[in-house]
């Protein structure tokens, strides 16, 4: 296997686990996480397993998540990808797991499941002189829709702005969009392959014995079981002559829907593509079981009656190299934590010790990082100031308090904001005045969105008779017309006054107020003289995370962050986006903080010995022996930046030399200093690779006693050296050595946080859909985004294209069967096409209609939609966000709402559920999902793509221009460009 060709440029990169929200104790759930400070206050949790040195002393190039950072993260659902890419490798063990014989304690079981996956990061393009970018990277303006020189079609969709023009569908040659740079279109920008390894996988038997667990896609596709939702048979079927006696089964039919064959229950089968015939697949493999006839050729079969059983791995207990890479998602499952028990475990009393569940993740590259950094770095200058999405604190910056307040607000005097005032932050400038009671009748130009006057004057209490009759305007508004007459009189603030700055939540929003008790006589913060904490360290944080901020009337942005001083203290201050010194935004693209620590040459003999004096295990008569063979350890590259970063002078306290694994855990509880050790990337040979001779230099160390405990040991860590049988392969390292990235450190700065589909890009398509269908709807679409497959702009374009033809401007997730005569008449409903006599009789009759356009006794064969019990038309209309319609695609659904949500619900049964909100939304995720569309969608914003999704919904359809109009709109305004 000689392919080495990079993967794809990835787009995304996740968490390996969600977080546990606790908020709620009787309900605990899964959240998605953006802050990696979530991760690190995990971590500091963990027995082992630290990075880039494990609680044992020795070299550790990943981290490790068991039961104690299971307490922070939702462990439960799997491991899953944490970048797109694509799996080279996998290993799985079978029915048990290896176990290290030990000749003083109990067997101690271990996983040696992995599996290794390839990325590619790629730099993003670098702007042209007139590009707009995104805060990550990607084109403000997207590319043109591919073959849109279509006529225009009626202005009734979209009607959002530039896609519009004088009712027409605003096709490729009517827009313009930016021009890439060359090395843009000619996709050669700098890039980074990486490795991500997720080691210690469940065991075969785990899945065997939970069958709700779901399988990693790269095992393969499954395969379909004819079950108990299949019920053909000779005497519901009497025209298929293959239907053996007593036999309950599945039809076969050719692809023009006459029988070919039958499938009995207990029959396995493999299926491809979708026919043409609606619902039925191509049988490709008959993987278990005896059809009729025996050989069948041309077969398709009905996917709904039948349930899905995921693959099984096909190579179980060896390494499984696929022939090509399978490409894999962010978020994807890579498997469940597996076991990993150690000699300190096990009971000597004991045959077996309590589980260990474990997994490792691993990230890893080769030696262009360098060149690789420096190219990044250099974009990272290039880019558009609104990527400049993180905050860098430098070691020594000094961070600003709000100064004191220097002013009071006097008896009888106001302030309303300013019109140059910061809509948010802090401080709100205000302009401070003596406030006045006058005639309303001298008032005039009154504007209620600011409760200003047309002289400037902002109103801020109703007056009656007397001064103190003073009432706010919310009271006035309630008054009748009558009691209104008594307040002729208006207290205002006069135009004019001393601007001067409060505290926001003292100021009302709109009008005058007097709550401001504080004031200052200029902006609260100020980078001259700044008397806050000095940061003693470096920190950087995604501004959108840092909560409180402050804006000055030029737009400048502050931010109130947490830093460490130089005594390991923590501390909280202000810092400012420019004109504060060692502080400064930039891109992830810059890697602030990130450094390449190389020339380790510490061997494990080495790193033993000295773990061995550290943690006073040596005896007396050893201790010189070992100090002196550990010596160069301490003054290594790695462990001289460990003490540098950990080994602190704290509360008093000396530096003392020592790195013990309660000083690692209490490091990454400070954020500081959990962010500094992630941002190394260290140069070392892999613990999966390299010759047993550097761990058999320990032997001469080992007690007598523990001789054949350690000779076991080693037998465990040779098992795990995976690295040589792949080495070469689909372009893997070559050798063991490489740069190692904290995978948290290495996800958290380039991770960014899905923001989900938005009322207000909804209301953008459904103009006219009342706004709690479209929180109904946002709701739904960003709880399955993974699921539902609706994971990127192309992807949600098209599907909400679609969904805007099925179920029209208001949203309607029942569909609207009132025709008048002439409706059905010319409608495409075949049974009342160009028939008056049933068109007069069924008129506005939504159930006849149903009833007998649905009918199966009055469809054509192909058209068949599972309706063959009297009423089964008006019971089985259409309902959710597609529209569903026809028994046999309920009971579709039923099937797929199980395998893929994993919640069964009868809704063949009871139908009126898909008019649920949740069940209506998953209703059209189930189609698109099941039928692949998101795979058209892969393809592009084209027109062969959105006539591809159509012809697959509905192949007779008069509307596919209108579909198209419809998706080219979404792209043109780039409505869910922010949606992830």
């Amino acid at each position: 296997m000689s392919d080495d060709s990079a993967p794809a440029p990835l787009k995304k990169f996740g968490y390996p686990f969600p977080k546990t929200d606790v908020s709620n104790p009787t309900d605990p759930r899964a959240v998605e996480i953006d802050d990696p400070q979530v991760y690190y206050e995990a971590l500091a949790k963990a027995e082992d397993g630290f990075f880039p040195i494990g609680a044992n002393g020795q070299w550790h190039g990943g981290i490790h998540f068991g039961s104690q950072t299971g307490t922070n993260l939702a462990q439960d659902g799997g491991v899953r990808c944490i970048a797109d890419g694509e799996v080279i490798a996998w290993r799985i063990d079978g029915e048990k797991y290896p176990e290290v014989e030990y000749e003083t304690c109990a067997a101690a079981k271990y996983s040696s499941g992995f599996a290794l996956l390839r990325h590619r990061l790629q730099l993003p393009p670098s702007p042209t002189p007139n590009d707009t970018t995104s805060g990550d990277g990607t084109p403000a303006d997207p590319p043109p829709p591919v073959e849109s020189g279509l006529p225009g079609a009626p202005a009734q969709g979209i009607a959002t702005g530039a896609a519009r023009q004088n009712g027409a569908v605003q096709g490729a040659s009517q827009t313009q969009t930016r021009s890439p740079s060359p090395s843009a279109a000619s996709g050669d920008e700098p890039s980074l392959v990486f490795y991500s390894l997720y080691m210690h996988l469940l065991y075969w038997k785990g899945y065997q014995d939970d069958e709700a667990k779901k399988r990693p896609n790269y095992w393969g596709e499954p395969v379909y079981l004819v079950g108990e939702d299949a019920n053909d048979s000779r005497t519901s079927h009497p025209g298929n002559p293959n239907i053996p006696e007593n036999s309950v089964g599945l039809n076969l039919r050719d692809a023009s829907g006459t029988y070919c064959g039958f499938a009995p229950r207990g029959t396995k089968l493999r299926l491809g593509a979708e026919s043409s015939n609606k619902g039925y697949f191509e049988v490709t493999e008959v993987v278990s079981g005896q059809t009729t006839p025996a050989e069948i050729s041309g077969a398709t079969a009905f996917k709904a009656e039948m349930k899905p059983i995921a693959a099984e791995p096909p190579t179980k207990d060896g390494i499984v190299v696929p022939d090509a890479p399978v490409a894999v998602k962010a978020g994807d499952l890579m498997g469940y934590l597996g076991e990993y028990q150690r000699y300190g475990d096990m009971n000597p009393l004991a045959t077996a010790c309590i589980g260990r569940p474990l997994a490792q993740v691993d990230v890893f590259t080769h030696q262009d990082m360098e060149d690789f950094l420096a190219k990044s770095r250099t974009r990272d200058q290039e880019l558009d100031p609104k990527q400049k999405t993180l905050l860098v604190v430098e070691p020594g910056a000094t961070l600003a308090l709000p100064a004191e307040p220097d002013l009071q607000l006097a008896p009888g005097e106001s302030v309303a904001p300013t019109a140059d005032s910061p809509k948010s932050g802090e401080w709100v400038k205000v302009r401070k005045g003596a406030l006045q009671i006058v005639p309303k009748a001298t008032l005039s130009g009154y504007s209620t969105a600011t409760r200003t006057y047309g002289g400037g004057q902002i109103l801020s209490m109703i007056v009656g008779v007397t001064d103190t009759d003073r009432i706010s305007l919310e009271t006035y508004n309630a008054l009748t017309t009558e009691q209104q007459q008594s307040y002729s009189r208006r207290e205002v603030l006069p135009a004019g006054g001393t601007e001067v700055w409060a505290q926001r939540s003292q100021v009302a929003e709109q009008g005058a107020s007097s709550t401001a008790t504080s004031l200052w006589s200029e902006f609260p913060l100020q980078t001259a003289n700044a008397s806050g904490p000095k940061a003693g360290f470096l920190r950087v944080r995604k501004i959108r995370l840092l909560e409180k901020t402050a804006a000055e009337t030029d737009g400048t942005r502050w931010w109130e962050i947490d830093v460490g001083t130089a005594d390991g203290a923590s501390r909280t201050g202000w810092a400012r986006e420019n004109g504060h010194a060692n502080v400064h935004l930039c891109s992830p693209w810059a890697w602030p903080g990130f450094e390449i620590v190389k020339g380790e040459t510490s061997t494990p003999a080495q790193l033993y010995a000295r773990h061995v004096v550290q943690q006073g295990q040596a005896t007396a008569s050893e201790e010189d022996e070992l100090s002196a063979e550990g010596a160069p350890v301490d003054t290594g590259p790695v462990f001289s930046r460990l003490y540098n970063i950990i080994d602190q002078v704290e509360g008093g306290k000396t530096k003392d030399g020592h790195l013990s694994p309660q000083e690692l855990r209490k490091a990454l509880a400070k954020p500081w200093l959990a962010q500094a050790i992630s941002r190394l990337i260290v140069e070392h040979e892999s613990e999966w690779s390299g010759p047993m001779s550097k761990w058999d230099e320990i032997d001469r160390h080992i007690p007598q006693e523990r001789r054949e405990d350690w000779t076991q040991e080693k037998a465990r860590i040779q098992s795990l050296q995976w690295w040589n049988e792949i080495e070469g392969k689909h372009g893997f390292l070559q050798r063991g050595k490489a740069l190692h990235l904290h995978p948290v450190g290495f996800v958290g700065n380039f991770h960014r946080r899905r923001n989900g589909v938005t009322v207000e890009m909804l209301s953008m398509i459904f103009a006219a859909a009342p706004e709690t269908q479209l929180h109904i709807v946002a709701d739904g679409v960003n709880l399955n985004m993974d699921d539902g497959k609706l994971d990127s702009e192309e992807r949600l374009t098209h599907f909400f294209g679609q969904v805007r033809q099925e179920i029209g401007p208001r949203m309607a997730f029942r569909e609207d069967l009132r025709y008048s005569s002439d409706g059905l008449f010319r409608s495409r409903l075949s049974y009342y096409r160009g028939n008056r006599e049933r068109a007069d009789r069924d008129a506005f009759n939504e159930e006849a209609i149903a009833n007998n356009a649905y009918s199966d006794a009055n469809r054509s064969e192909g058209y068949k939609l599972g309706n063959t019990q009297p009423g089964d038309g008006w019971r089985y209309r259409g309902r959710g966000l597609k529209q569903l319609t026809g028994r046999s695609n309920y009971r579709a659904f039923t099937v797929s709402h199980e395998r893929i949500w994993g919640e069964r619900i009868d809704f063949e049964a009871h139908p009126d559920k898909v008019n649920e909100p949740i069940y209506a939304v998953r209703s059209g995720l189930a189609f698109w999902v099941e039928h692949r569309l998101y795979e058209y969608a892969d393809t592009g914003i084209t027109k062969t793509a959105a006539d591809n999704i159509t012809r697959v919904i509905n192949s007779s359809t008069d509307s596919y221009t209108q579909r198209w109009a419809f998706v080219q709109d979404i792209w043109q305004e780039r409505i869910f460009r922010d949606a992830l």
